[in-house]
């Protein structure tokens, strides 16, 4: 086994020694949920840490095709090397495994019933008089360029390419996309406008393995080439890269994980690394508290020094970057599709999970993978009222964001 394999690993194990830190216990007095309050319009609130903001999107990304976990999966250098010299969410998750949904979360900050756009079933798109990162950071002077590949399926249609100056499809294998914004860093290194850059990626979904992971050997090299220019170019000193997972495929179909199914704690799991100076993040970070694909606008809105003009679902992990950690609250997941209830809130170790009818149950994800015990009747009275409370005030936010910009059909 590598040094890459061995070190990825040994991070992936982390959470699966034990229960969550003290810090991560559920209990006790904590702030409303959404980390960013609602202000008249995006506003910038002072300079930035950073000016150029580059995310880059997987679809189809496991956590374990990134930690060593998968069998036989092939050995990706580039994301291990990124992994150790920034921050690595251990506890990641996609807010759904729908594509759209889960793209348009990413990018918007909002849960998939915030914004309603899917594409499963009757397809809806996210309404386009929804604020997403890239308008809300256009409206106060950044440009904001997209990277897609040309054949990348439903989610790119529902939503996810409004209020960008411009998106550009690429054609090409799995990484081309990636490759692309590698031969943008020299334009980004000469100008002083403050820049996003999204790289989506796809490839990896509805493929055999052997093509699965070649395309994966692509992408990886693909982003040691972004990350690489960024150094050469400058623009490294400058900015934010964060390479995450987008709706990972559900157990159901995960015939390549063999006995290690198990410990696979959460279904929709996806890799989150995220690097910048080390004023910004701390490297070799291994944050373990839940977090999920939601929260990173939250993260940029405050390293950005952005006002938000709507109240986010998602909240900021800026202090785990720094190695810091102010409160672990809850996550929320859209967990349709992957288990057999609707939605669950996360919270440390535990799962209060929605099942059809109306019961819920409580399960604890780090003993019970699988979730198939109730461990309610062993816990401390109270605590399952207690997350129900956070449950209901969350679904109340979003039905109140999804009539104010209710999802339209596509092409609206």
């Amino acid at each position: 086994m590598n040094r890459t394999r061995r070190t990825l690993l040994a991070l992936a194990l982390l959470p699966l020694l034990g229960a969550c830190s003290k810090g991560d216990k559920p209990g006790g007095d904590a702030p409303a949920p959404g980390a960013t309050k609602a202000t008249p319009g995006g506003t910038a609130t002072g300079p930035a840490a950073m000016d150029v903001v580059v995310l880059v999107t997987v679809d189809g990304l496991y956590s374990d095709d990134v930690t060593g976990l998968r069998p036989n999966a092939p050995v990706l250098p580039s994301l291990g090397k990124l992994a150790r010299s920034g921050a690595t969410f251990m506890a990641a998750s996609s807010a759904s495994v729908d594509p759209a949904a889960a793209l348009v979360s990413v990018l918007s900050g909002l849960h998939p019933a915030s914004h309603g756009a899917t594409a499963a079933g009757d397809r809806r798109a996210a309404n386009p008089a929804l604020p997403r990162l890239a308008s809300v950071l256009g409206s106060v002077g950044w440009r904001t360029r997209g990277l897609v590949p040309s054949d990348g399926g439903p989610a790119l249609a529902l939503g996810a390419r409004t209020g960008f100056d411009r998106v550009d499809a690429v054609p090409g294998p799995a990484g081309q996309s990636l490759r692309t914004a590698a031969g943008l860093m020299g334009d980004l290194a000469s100008t002083q406008q403050p820049t996003l850059l999204w790289v989506h990626v796809a490839g990896l979904r509805d493929v055999a393995a052997p093509v699965r992971d070649a395309a994966l050997v692509d992408i990886d090299a693909a982003i040691g080439d972004v990350a690489q220019t960024m150094v050469s170019t400058g623009v490294a000193k400058r900015s934010l890269l964060v390479v995450t997972g987008v709706a990972p495929t559900p157990l159901a179909g995960r015939a390549d994980l063999g006995p290690l199914a198990p410990v696979v704690s959460c279904a929709n799991a996806v890799p989150l690394i995220v690097c910048a100076q080390p004023e910004l993040v701390k490297p070799k970070t291994v944050a373990q508290r839940p977090v999920g694909g939601v929260d990173i606008v939250a993260t940029i809105a405050q390293m950005a020094g952005v006002t938000w003009p709507l109240e986010l679902d998602g909240r900021s992990f800026a202090p785990d970057l720094r190695g810091e950690l102010e409160w672990a609250g809850p996550v929320w997941i859209d967990t349709a599709g992957i288990k057999p209830f609707a939605a669950s809130l996360r919270w440390g170790n535990l799962e209060l999970a929605a099942v059809p009818g109306g019961a819920q149950r409580l399960h604890d994800v780090t003993a019970d993978p699988r979730c198939e015990h109730d461990v309610a009747a062993s816990r401390a009275a109270g605590l399952v009222e207690h997350m129900s409370q956070w449950s209901a005030r969350i679904l109340a936010g979003c039905k109140a964001k999804l009539e104010r910009y209710p999802a339209v059909a596509p092409g609206s």
